[in-house]
């Protein structure tokens, strides 16, 4: 989200289309974390977990492969929805992950996790930005973290599993 201008205009779209990519980025982060919930009180957690990160990981690939303006766009929705609305749905998680006597911690330790993504990504794109090598690279290596968090998926309990360890507490 930071580096999206600067890593748009790298990949040889105008400044201006740059920031109007930032904006559409957003709308979709806001139908992902509001659609985000309702898939998953569906599908489940982790089935929407996974979703998300494999069309994250998808669509950031894309953004890399230069689309055109059409394409660009859908990829950025998708990437804007699948991104932030993990962020919704981790949290969901946590707080049915956690009995109720420390959910509150859970779901706390759950989104400072988080935030080191948001500290890292600025960080390692940076670095590329400083190296001249943002575009593509930049979108390949969140998606690459995309697809360390579908792994990380296949590692939590299901929700099944944890209601029942709840109401044996």
């Amino acid at each position: 989200n930071t580096w999206l201008p600067k890593l748009m205009a790298q990949g040889g779209y105008p400044l201006g289309s740059s920031l109007a990519f930032l904006v559409t980025l957003n709308i979709g982060a806001t139908v992902g974390a509001l659609f985000g919930g309702w898939l998953a009180d569906r599908l489940g957690v982790q089935r929407t977990l996974a979703l998300f990160f494999v069309l994250a990981a998808l669509s950031l690939a894309a953004l890399g492969l230069n689309p055109g303006p059409l394409l660009l766009n859908l990829l950025l929705l998708v990437a804007g929805a699948t991104t932030i609305g993990t962020l919704a749905v981790i949290h969901a998680y946590a707080s049915i992950a956690y009995p109720a006597h420390i959910r509150s911690t859970g779901v706390g330790w759950a989104a400072g996790i988080g935030r080191l993504g948001a500290i890292t990504g600025p960080l390692v794109t940076g670095g590329l930005v400083n190296a001249g090598k943002a575009y593509p690279w930049g979108f390949y290596f969140f998606a690459a973290v995309a697809v360390l968090g579908l792994l990380a998926v296949f590692t939590l309990p299901n929700e099944k599993d944890l209601a029942k360890a709840h109401v044996s507490h």
